[in-house]
């Protein structure tokens, strides 16, 4: 059990949180239930980006840290779904 949990992803968009790969997304489910809090970390580059597989809706996700060159789109479609958006002026690559 954690309060927190950080986790990166392929992409951003409004199906949710995706990754490439199914054997990542069964253990990233899994560690997510015994999380309190989720904290994705993403550049502005992975919204809209290739899709895949779902993690999770938008609205599992408590905070999101991105760069500023996120999209004007982006940030509404997260603030929609209740995620608490944190962006930082140094890109995060």
């Amino acid at each position: 059990r954690g309060s927190k949990m950080f986790l990166g992803a392929a992409s951003v968009g409004k199906h949710g949180l995706m990754q490439l790969d199914s054997l990542l997304l069964q253990a990233e489910r899994r560690l997510m239930e015994s999380a309190d809090q989720l904290v994705v970390l993403v550049d502005s580059s992975k919204f809209d980006g290739p899709a895949g597989y779902v993690v999770c809706p938008l609205s599992d996700i408590d905070i999101l840290i991105t760069d500023s060159g996120i999209q004007k789109e982006h940030r509404q479609m997260l603030e929609q779904a209740g995620v608490q958006t944190i962006v930082v002026d140094a890109p995060l690559d």
